[in-house]
This record gives C-alpha cells, structure tokens and sequence, in this order.
C-alpha cells in the first residue's frame, strides 16, 4: 500500500493509498521509466500513479496472457476470466452446432427430393397415374405447399438497371433473408453477455469479437471448397453457394475490425498504442491478418475482380494461405484449431481437385490419337474451331465419364493458357451409351484466355490441342421429374438449355415424366443462332418421336428476324434485357409444315456421341419448319398435349401414331424481331399443364432477375398448392460466370 499524492479533476492535490495490481510486476521496466523521470525531475509527490499502474497492469496482463497462451493455459483477463473465457468457447461451440444443425435440415430435404424425383419417374413408366408430377398423399401436399411458400419468399430479386452500378443490386430476397439471419446470429454472438460498463469493457468486447471471428474463419474456407461436406449435404455446388462465401467473408472482416477496434481504443484511452505495437508481436501479426481480409473484400468487387479474372484468382489463392499464417501467429495456442481446421479445409480441396483432375485426364486404355504430338500421358485430344467472328467451338474426344444436361467443367489448353483454368458450361447431351463419347463447348469471345482461344482456332481450323479438364461440376435438379419445362436462355446461355432439351427429348428408357417444353432463346443478331440451328431442329424431330409437345421460340432483340442489321449502332445496350427497345414484330409468310420424322436409322456418327455438328449455314425463311406469329400480337396461347406411344402396341400401331400426331401439331420455331414478354410466355405453358413446371433460365443477371419475378408473381396469383389445383412452379437460374 503506497500513499501517494495526485492531482483531481478539481485540480487540488489529494492524499491516497494505492495498491499495485499483482501484474504490474512484468510491466516493471514501464515503472521504473516513469519514476525516475518524476523523480528527475522533482514531482514525486504529485506522480499520477494511479495511470501508471493502470498502464503497467496493461503492460503486464497482456504479457502475463502471451506467456499463458502460448503454454495453452488460457488468458486470466481478470477474476473472472476463467468464465469469460469458457462463455467464449461455448459461444464458438454454438456456432458450429447451428451450422450442423442447417446442414442436417438441407440434407433431409435434399433426400425428400430425391425420392419425390424417382417416385415420379417410377410411375411415369409404369403410367400409373396420368399426372405423377402431382401431389399423390398427403404428406407430399403437405411438402409441396411448403416448397411453394419458400419458392415465394426466396424467388423475388431487385435488379439495377444500370451498367455502371448493376454489381451493387442486391442479392434476391431468399439469399438476403440468410445473409440478414446469418449476421443477426453473429451480432447475438457478439453482444452476449460480454458488454459490462466496468473497466474491462472494452477488453470483453475485443475478446468476444475475436472468438466470433477466428470461429468463422473455417466455415469460410469450406464454402469455398470445390469438394466439400457442405455441397455434398446441401445438394448444392460451389459456383451456386460462392455468394455466401463471400457475404460471410465481409461478415468476418466486420467482426475482425470490431475485434482491433475495441482493443485499439482501449489502447489509445491508456496511451499504450506505442507500447503494444513494440512489446506485442502478435498485434503485428493481427494487424497483417485484418489488412489480408480488407485487401480481398476490396479485390472481390464486381469491378476489380472482372478486370483481370485470372490475375484475380491467383491473388486470391495466395492471399487464403498468407491469412492462414498471420491467423495462426496472431492467436493464441487454444484457439488454434479453427486454424488448422481451415488448412484441413484448403488442403482436401485442392487435393481432392488435383487427384480427381488426374483421374479425368488419365489416358484411356485404347488408343488415343496417332501422329498429333499430343500428350499421351494426360489430358484430352481436341479441336478447336472459330464458328464465326464471336464464337468458338471445342471438341473434347474419348472423355470416359457420363455427366448430367446442366452440369459444367474446368478448361485448361496448356499450349494457350498453361496456368488457366476456366469454366465453361458443357454443351452437349450425354449420350446413352456406355462408350467413350466427347464433350462439345460453344465459349464466346471476350477477353483473356477467351480471346486468345478464338485467335488460335481462326489461324488454323480444327487445330487439334491437348485439353486438360476438371469435372463434371454442378448438381441440377433432374430434368424429367417435371409435367413441363421452360427453358429460357439468352446469348451463350443456350448451351445450358439446349442440353436439357436433348437430354429429354432423346431419353429411351421411358423415365420421364415430361409432356411439354417451351424454349425461348433471346439474341442480338439473327446469325448468331447459325451455329445450333440444326441441333434444335433435330430435337424437334426427337420431341415429336417421343409424343412431347415442343415450341421453340427465338427473339431478335437487335435488328430484324431476317437480318442482322443493329438497331442501336455501336453502343447498343439490347444484351440488357430490360433495356431492349420495343420493336416491330416481323413474321414469316412461310408456314410449311415439317416433313415426316427423319428417324431412320443412320450409321453411327457424331450425333450418336452426343454432337451434332453444328453449320455455318443459316437457316432461311424457306426451311422445313414453320414459323408462327409470335405472342406479342395477341395471339391466345393454345395446348395440344400429345399421346405417349405406348411400348405395347405393334409397329404399325406406331406409325400409325406417329401419323396422327404429325397431323395435329406442326413443329414450330417461332422468330420474332422484339424483346418478348417474359410473364406471357412463362404463363402460357403453366396454365395449359396439370403437373409441375419447372423453369430454367440462363443469361444475364438482368434477365434473371425478370423471369424470377414472374414466375414469383405468377405463382402467387395462381395461389399453388394453396387450396387450388395450381400445381408448383420450380426455378433453376443460372448466370453467365460466378
């Protein structure tokens, strides 16, 4: 006990007793500093020891914690900071506990949906019942109501109709519903029981900030992962759930700040932000840590990261792992295991990738080219073909796997990007044999590894390169277990939605619940549709073979149905589908119906690898097929569903059918030279079913965003499975890139 003399606030001079704190015994160097300048200097008596105990307390608690921490005995903060200490790991505990809780939830419905798929498959082959696409218990009315009213809340989107500042709309109203939870648990998280207005205020909150933060570190990395627990247990893959990992990313740079910044204010109030910058080196290394996630939250906007994507990856990669170290330097021993539990993370990743990368590009154990130069040791042998001045064409031969109408692989061209790797959406049907079969991409011509590709394949045509894939990736829902699809597309997008309709209407093995398809594909320019023209005529000839109604509609949305004239000069904006002008709708005089399926038998080609060649030649006015006014005259939508050919009947029966069924439908591919009317056309084939549609659309985000809100306002308005007869409307979306 020291008596000792210090001025007030009134500034007279008091007498009191001050006690040491037992930790200002490892803060001694800072005491004998300041007694020896009062003493110099002859202010003994008025010394502020009471400050420079407080400062020597700091000074020593935080070296007294550095020593335990690193022995793994934990932090003694103050009396009571054994209970604050075990508040916090329960804290980190709980928060794993509802992330296992949410993952256990998805799972289940993730099994509920996959039987819900395969129960419908099964009575649509035994035609069991005449629409298995409903409802058929009351438990399966009870889950469809249920999924109606989510598909609802989670359907609706908000898009900025601007180019400059379209990346700042916000995410659709089922993603922000879980951003706002997600962050409310974290607030909770943060205040609980940690704020008390005492003189370890500051410090609590610091501390609490800091579990919560080094807490989420792993479930970053995690959503990050490309093969990872998350995807298998929530049915989804990377590229459908990277937006959380970004929003949860932003989430823990906000707790890491509120972490430094507690403890940088409690610092500044004692004047020790000198002090703990040269006695504590793991506030350097905190400082690194939070510099690390502020550089990747700045580097990851829309505007940064599109500027050189490859660049950006790799920044990236090398940013995850120099933040592990930091982390792992900056915390203390007993809060560590989140650390290695994010290494855990990153490592399975990537070796998962690269062993399953090595396996894909493994080579066959047939021949797999002769006299090219290639590598036999792995990758693929390739073609790569400038289709026109926007479009190339990449053939991938002797692919040994069997991948889903949706689903997209990692490209890389060693002899054009050696350390690129991209994805890019496959554009082909998977055949139904068991062979070998290839693998066709259609990728437009931007920038970077795109641009350099079409300048490789326009030099010389059918170059053939060694491709190295990663793949198949993505999880899309299964196609036949719907009455109807809608598959709507724009630009590049076909090559999502031309897939699914192949796949469909080419499937034999009688496991499809599909009656009708309705295909809309919206372009700037007539002749870029030159390219897969053939192939849609081709799955009209399949459609009609296997009793499906199919409609396939394509919208010119610059320039006319006949050419490809723009209509808004060099700036032209019509790619933005809510900013495409009105334009006059232009028919043709032409309504030859189609000629009888060409459905003999051919020998074997690439059509029955699941290619069809695609041709330069446009299709004409004067083509085998009809073109029919478009919806946009007012023309009232009509339904003719078709009669499944029964595998019964005789092939007589079956000509016979197949007669009839000519007869009463023509096949259509409806030109139009005017953005279409998204409500009207979802709306059509949705009233006319008895089953459940689902819809699938592929463009930009403006487009998206459009059919998501009618199909949202659509379903609401129909009231589904609500107390009427309204069947549910699915939508799978899907963009341009990530």
């Amino acid at each position: 006990m020291l008596p000792i003399r210090y001025g007030d606030h009134a500034g007279a001079g008091v007498l009191v007793s001050v006690t040491p704190p037992a930790t200002a015994a490892t803060g001694i160097e800072l005491i004998v500093t300041e007694i020896h300048d009062y003493i110099g200097r002859g202010y003994a008596e008025l010394a502020p020891w009471e400050d420079i105990f407080k400062k020597a307390d700091l000074v020593g608690r935080n070296a007294h914690a550095k020593m335990m921490d690193h022995s793994g005995m934990g932090m003694d903060m103050s009396s009571d900071s054994a209970a604050f200490v075990k508040t916090n790991s329960s804290m980190a505990r709980s928060y794993w506990y509802i992330i296992a809780a949410v993952l256990g939830f998805t799972a289940l419905l993730r099994v509920v949906q996959i039987a819900e798929a395969r129960t419908r498959l099964r009575l649509a082959k035994l035609r069991a019942v005449e629409h298995p696409t409903q409802p058929q218990n009351a438990l399966a009315q009870v889950f469809a109501t249920g999924s109606a009213i989510l598909r609802e809340i989670a359907g609706p989107k908000y898009h900025i109709n601007n180019r400059w500042v379209s990346w700042l709309s916000p995410p659709s109203l089922g993603r922000s519903l879980i951003v706002v939870i997600y962050m409310a648990v974290i607030l909770y998280m943060l205040l609980w029981h940690s704020i008390t207005f005492d003189a370890y205020y500051y410090e609590k909150i610091a501390f609490r900030a800091g579990w919560v933060s080094v807490t989420q570190v792993p479930f970053v990395y995690l959503l990050a992962s490309k093969a990872s627990l998350i995807g298998l247990l929530s049915g989804s893959s990377h590229e459908r759930i990277n937006w959380l990992h970004r929003w949860v990313s932003r989430t823990l740079l906000a707790t890491a700040t509120v972490h430094g910044g507690f403890f940088y204010a409690q610092w500044y109030k004692a004047d020790l932000v000198e002090v703990e910058l040269e006695m504590m080196t793991m506030v350097k290394y905190g400082i690194g840590a939070w510099s690390i996630l502020a550089w990747t939250f700045l580097t990851s906007l829309t505007p940064i990261r599109s500027f050189s994507y490859e660049l950006f990856v790799l920044q990236h990669i090398a940013a995850a792992a120099v933040f592990l170290w930091l982390l792992w330097m900056h915390v203390p021993i007993y809060a560590q295991y989140n650390i290695w539990f994010a290494i855990a993370a990153f490592a399975f990743d990537k070796a998962a990738m690269y062993g399953w990368t090595a396996w894909t590009n493994a080579p066959a154990p047939k021949k797999t080219g002769s006299g090219s130069g290639l590598s036999k040791f792995l990758g693929h042998r390739a073609e790569i073909r400038a289709v026109n001045t926007e479009m190339t064409e990449v053939i991938i031969h002797d692919v040994q796997f069997k991948w889903a109408a949706g689903q997209h692989i990692y490209l890389r061209i060693p002899s054009i990007g050696p350390l690129e790797s991209h994805p890019f959406t496959i554009a082909s049907a998977c055949p139904s044999t068991s062979s070998a079969s290839s693998i066709q991409l259609l990728i437009e011509k931007r920038s970077g590894f795109t641009k350099r590709l079409h300048a490789a394949a326009t030099k010389q045509q059918n170059k053939a390169v060694s491709a190295i894939i990663t793949g198949p990736l993505g999880r899309p829902p299964t196609w036949a277990a719907f009455e109807t699809l809608i598959l709507i597309s724009a630009s590049t997008g076909i090559t999502f939605t031309l897939p699914i309709l192949e796949s469909v209407v080419n499937n034999t093995d009688g496991l499809t619940c599909v009656r009708r398809i309705e295909l809309l594909h919206v372009v700037r320019k007539r002749d870029s549709t030159d390219c897969y023209i053939e192939r849609i005529k081709s799955a009209i000839t399949a459609a009609e073979r296997a009793g499906i109604a199919l409609t396939v509609r394509i919208a010119v949305t610059c320039g006319t149905s006949t050419g490809t004239k723009s209509c808004c000069g060099d700036n032209c904006q019509c790619h933005n589908f809510e900013m495409a002008p009105n334009l006059a709708v232009e028919e043709s005089k032409d309504t030859t119906t189609a000629a009888a399926a060409a459905g003999a038998a051919t020998e074997k080609s690439d059509v029955e690898k699941g290619i069809i060649p695609i041709t330069s030649k446009p299709i004409t006015e004067t083509s085998s097929l009809s073109i029919t006014p478009s919806l946009e005259k007012g023309d009232i939508f009509t339904s003719t569903m078709l009669e499944r050919p029964s595998s019964t009947k005789s092939s007589s029966s079956s000509s016979a059918s197949q007669s009839s069924i000519s007869k009463r439908r023509q096949r259509q591919i409806i030109y139009s030279s005017s953005r279409p009317d998204i409500g009207k056309f979802v709306r059509g084939p949705v009233e006319a079913t008895a089953g459940e549609t689902q819809v699938a659309v592929c463009g930009g985000k403006s487009i998206v965003a459009c059919v998501r809100n009618c199909v949202v306002a659509l379903s609401d308005e129909r009231g589904v499975h609500k107390g009427t007869d309204a069947q549910g409307i699915a939508l799978f979306t899907e963009h341009y890139c990530f």
